[in-house]
């Protein structure tokens, strides 16, 4: 232990040790009452577990803080909120167990970490997994207009754990597009007049699981962009902690990510930031997909020229359209249909909206943040995509060239018409488009 390297503290808020602090190394470290613990508090703090109160481990191959909470008659609460089982830890958190008030500092993180070759090895590291094998390489820019400004778009390498892409609204307009064995999509986004970019986008894979998500940050100055991006990278811990590989529960693990997203948003905004997301998950091998959404960012499955479902806004306006208060034709125009009644980042916990079906090969999926369909209707939207499934388009030996042109020049001029609906006033627009046609059959 006195070897490894310092990866983060806990420094003691309460009781007779206020202000001293415990060391974080690679590992695990257990806190509890008894001799056999790593680190053993004062029998002056009450309510605290004999034997492993809480564990917090950090290794080689999974840097990411994970608190484990051993005994339920001895509770653990982070922020506020009791650990069931499991949580991770980013940096800041409150943690309370019996009489004793921690707050953990991260070292590493984002913005450093230790030479991979400094690190000792772990024994879980030496095993060889499936975590090795994903491959997020397959990534191209097209460069595009340089009129328009990007969405914060985060790409991880796995494998590697860096980024491998992520643009800012200094940069010139661009095109993310993915070509795995299975799938493809293509994102792009336009700024509109607002000043800054609250819009962002992710897209993780490997060759079983394909995971997406959408954001639409709100809050005054630039918290809605704190929240949006606190939002994607959060999304990546938590892929990145479950490996890639949701649990076999996926409403509970969808749930759980959600939850995670409210509180990373919540403390990174001091509870000023809100975020509207939906995140879409695709298997492929059971050709089944899972969608959760909260707020008015918006998902849609569509086959052929058809929207076989699509997602229904968090908003004043939906209710009223489901009560038959109003028309269809009037929501658009509607003055509640931005006046949203559920977000990320409030002091209670979200319940998302939950969806699954399955997908047929050819189908497309969509999301996009309002600033899209306020501009377009669903029947633009359907129609726009329509060909883009046809075999044409996925046949032959450059089908994925092909089709990556048509996608991305379909995105393109739908950003276009939203940009044109009202020049004088241009929300954030984002969207992504996943295609599941087998290409090369």
């Amino acid at each position: 232990m006195e070897n490894s390297l310092i990866v983060g503290w806990l420094v003691i808020l309460t009781g007779e040790s206020k202000g001293k602090y415990i060391p974080l190394t690679y590992g695990e470290i257990n806190l509890g009452s008894d001799i056999q613990n790593t680190f053993i508090i004062p029998d002056t703090y009450a309510d605290i577990a004999p034997l492993v109160h809480l564990s917090i481990s950090i290794t080689k191959k999974n840097q990411l803080f994970e608190l484990f909470a051993s005994h339920d008659q001895y509770p653990v609460l982070v922020g506020n909120v009791p650990v069931q089982n499991t949580t991770f830890l980013f940096g800041g958190e409150r943690i309370c167990l019996g009489s004793m008030t921690l707050q953990f500092i991260a070292l590493c993180g984002p913005d450093f970490s230790w030479d991979i070759d400094d690190i000792p090895d772990d024994p879980d590291d030496l095993l060889n997994t499936e975590w090795d094998k994903i491959d997020l390489e397959k990534t191209k820019n097209v460069t595009l207009s340089s009129e328009e400004v990007p969405i914060k778009f985060i790409d991880w390498d796995i494998a590697e754990q860096k980024t491998t892409g992520s643009l800012s609204p200094s940069e010139k307009n661009n095109i993310l597009a993915f070509e795995p064995e299975w799938f493809f999509c293509t994102t792009d986004s336009i700024l509109g007049t607002r000043n800054e970019q609250q819009d962002a986008v992710g897209c993780w894979h490997h060759s079983t699981w394909a995971l997406f998500a959408i954001v639409d940050g709100a809050g005054g100055h630039s918290l809605g962009e704190v929240a949006s991006s606190t939002a994607i990278t959060t999304t990546f811990r938590y892929w990145k902690a479950s490996a890639a590989t949701p649990a076999n529960d996926i409403k509970l693990w969808i749930e759980s990510l959600f939850k995670q997203i409210n509180q990373k948003i919540s403390h990174s905004t001091y509870g000023g930031g809100r975020a509207a997301i939906t995140v879409l998950l695709i298997n492929k091998a059971s050709s089944r997909y899972y969608v959760a959404h909260t707020g008015d960012t918006r998902f849609y499955h569509m086959r052929e020229r058809d929207i076989i479902y699509r997602t229904k806004d968090d908003s004043i306006a939906q209710f009223l359209l489901e009560q038959k208060l109003i028309t269809e034709e009037e929501f658009y125009t509607h003055p509640t249909r931005h006046q949203v009644t559920k977000m990320l980042g409030l002091s209670t916990d979200p319940e998302p909206h939950f969806h699954e079906s399955l997908y047929s090969p050819g189908d497309l999926m969509f999301l996009c943040t309002d600033g899209v369909w306020n501009a377009l209707r669903d029947d633009f939207i359907a129609a726009s995509f329509a060909d883009l499934a046809m075999p044409m388009y996925w046949q032959g030996p450059d089908c994925k060239t092909r089709q990556a042109d048509h996608a991305s020049s379909i995105v393109k001029s739908m950003l276009h018409s939203v940009s044109k609906h009202d020049e004088k006033k241009v929300d954030n627009a984002a969207c992504l488009i996943i295609s599941t046609c087998p290409m090369g059959k």
